[in-house]
């Protein structure tokens, strides 16, 4: 039996409920959490199939389109093969609605398993549709985008889907040796992830860019370069994430209505452990993100009666201990995490940095002149964490997120009269050129991969000498009513400041875009119909992120509109959610059937 399809998607896109997010397959970096990392970027930093080259030339189209369904007790869909004996586990997207989950199977769009978490409580006015929220663990410190490979579209290593099928309504069962056949077990409570610095270590500090690097480009901050002292081309340390089926991989962490916080097994459906209380039930939660052994959130309108918040929990301890502060205004957007983990939080009169533990009040900043309509954006200019966020006059403000003084540099207003920004308009990325191969790491991973268990994830390939990605021009994304308009980062030795790029054509009524290597993918949301007439279908288009050039659009392959945002890429594929609710995935035909 099917959901109502378009009271799911739209509820799934709501303003602040959607949380659309991705495992890859084939691809080095994830996409875990609302937003694509807990920074808020909207930045998958690589993908061995998508770049501006591939995308001026024809084959990426619809791949499939499926309808989202599922009820208590449905049958899983998915039936799978082995890869070298091992069992694998298929890639999700993971789809939050009004009172449920959805998970679809990233490669042929099935319905993976649907997890009801009950009866909503009793509606409060402006609350009745504010649906649960969820995310998977993010990375503190987000890896370098990965060199070029060769072959083009066709490249991409391939894994297996999972043979095992569980029983109604309980997805499927764990394999034996964790994830991708890598044997990782659950780490114990408590425990830190695989790869994690000692507690209390300060963060990795990027490297320097490479000479020639041209100025003004931004670092992509403490969160894309290596640590000092990396072999070329690896990746930072990591603060929360890595392999197996444990806490930090393993699971989709679910804020149901009733205030609860559920660890739900992304192979089974089921609570792996008891749910927790995080916050009064009815609240309306921001999209959420977790990072380490913490989960956050942030609530809006006052919705069951509660005051708007920032919520905490630590995730390492049984008793899931919350904290919470009281906001001094009503936060905009998601929340964000700098690279050290410290907390941003945009509220309509100002910016609060707090604690990562505590909640307590790190640095505050505000201006009665000012009015923020955009959540925070962090990303790296010089060593130093540089939290970005639109105001209700059509600026950009940036402001060093150690200190909040006085912004570094704002722009001028770039809407219409009587137009803003969107909660969450805003998005970055950074070009990176390859560099010389470097045959010592080549040896290095080749042995790493010789040691690892057969099966591995399919993120194989055969090796090849390692390419140092070296950073270029960073750039910052607005979303205005009817267009996107790029910047150029400036001042990477002091105070950055935002420089005109370009100016999209026309669109109606953008989502936030995403970005892939250096591809900016956005959305025409079209409308509704009316009694005024006919609606229009949504249109997503493919731009040059260096010139907003069009390379490609889906013309006329969405047949309705895009309520919200619903847009998010992963394993090769850019997916959009329509208000018939399908899901359409567009990429290029790989061997994914």
């Amino acid at each position: 039996m099917r959901i109502n399809r378009p009271r799911l998607v739209a509820g799934m896109c709501a303003i602040a409920g959607a949380t659309l997010f991705a495992q890859g397959r084939n691809v080095g970096n994830e996409w875990p959490t609302s937003l694509g990392d807990a920074q808020r970027t909207n930045w998958m930093r690589s993908d061995p199939n998508i770049s501006v080259e591939t995308l001026a030339k024809p084959g990426f189209e619809l791949q499939w389109k499926a309808a989202l369904e599922g009820q208590r007790g449905m049958k899983p869909a998915v039936q799978g093969v082995t890869v070298n004996g091992v069992t694998l586990f298929t890639p999700l997207s993971i789809i939050t609605s009004p009172n449920g989950v959805i998970t679809i199977d990233n490669d042929t769009g099935t319905t993976f398993w649907y997890k009801s978490l009950g009866a909503a409580p009793a509606a409060t006015a402006g609350c009745a549709a504010a649906p649960v929220a969820a995310t998977r663990m993010a990375d503190l410190v987000q890896p370098l985008p990965a060199g070029p490979r060769a072959g083009g579209p066709a490249g991409g290593g391939r894994a297996g889907y999972s043979s095992a099928v569980g029983n109604p309504g309980e997805g499927v069962p764990i394999p034996a040796g964790g994830r991708g056949g890598r044997g990782a077990a659950p780490p114990a409570a408590g425990a830190p992830p695989a790869g994690a610095p000692p507690a209390g270590a300060p963060p990795p500090q990027p490297a320097p860019p490479a000479a020639g690097a041209p100025a003004g480009a931004g670092q992509g901050g403490r969160g894309v370069l290596p640590a000092p002292g990396a072999a070329p081309g690896a990746a930072p340390a990591r603060g929360g994430g890595g392999g197996g089926f444990g806490r930090p991989s393993g699971v989709v962490y679910v804020i149901s209505r009733d205030g609860l916080l559920h660890t739900v097994g992304l192979p089974s459906a089921k609570d792996i452990q008891k749910p927790a209380p995080l916050m009064p039930a009815g609240a309306r939660a921001t999209d959420p993100v977790a990072a380490g052994d913490m989960f956050y959130t942030s609530t809006t309108g006052k919705c069951g009666g509660t005051p708007d918040a920032v919520y905490a929990m630590d995730l390492s301890k049984d008793t899931k201990p919350v904290v919470s502060y009281k906001t001094t205004g009503s936060p905009v957007g998601a929340l964000a995490l700098t690279s050290d983990g410290t907390v941003v939080v945009v509220v309509t009169n100002g910016i609060v940095t707090l604690d990562a533990k505590t909640l307590a009040v790190k640095q505050s900043y505000s201006d009665a002149n000012t009015t923020f309509v955009t959540g925070p954006l962090v990303f790296g200019q010089g060593g130093k964490d540089v939290i970005a966020a639109g105001t209700k006059d059509g600026r950009i403000v940036l402001i060093d997120a150690a200190t909040l003084a006085a912004p570094a540099s704002a722009t001028k207003a770039l809407t219409a009269p009587g137009a803003t920004f969107g909660s969450d308009a805003l998005a970055f990325w950074q070009e990176y050129t390859p560099g010389t191969p470097d045959p010592a790491a080549a040896v290095a991973a080749a042995q790493q991969a010789a040691a690892a268990p057969q099966g591995g994830g399919g993120r194989g390939g055969a090796a090849g000498p390692t390419v140092l990605m070296i950073p270029g021009q960073a750039w910052l994304l607005a979303t205005t009513n009817n267009s996107v308009v790029a910047f150029k980062i400036a001042g990477a030795g002091g105070a950055p400041s935002l420089q005109p790029g370009w100016t999209s054509r026309t669109l109606s009524a953008p989502t936030t875009p995403v970005i892939v290597n250096n591809v900016v993918f956005a959305v025409s949301s079209g409308k509704p119909a009316a009694a005024a007439g006919a609606g229009t279908p949504a249109v997503l288009y493919a731009l040059d992120g260096t010139t907003g050039k069009d390379l490609w659009n889906s013309g006329t392959t969405l047949k309705t509109f895009m309520p919200g945002r619903s847009l998010w890429t992963s394993n090769s594929q850019v997916y959009v959610g329509g208000n018939d609710g399908g899901v359409y995935a567009f990429g290029f035909a790989l061997e994914r059937k």
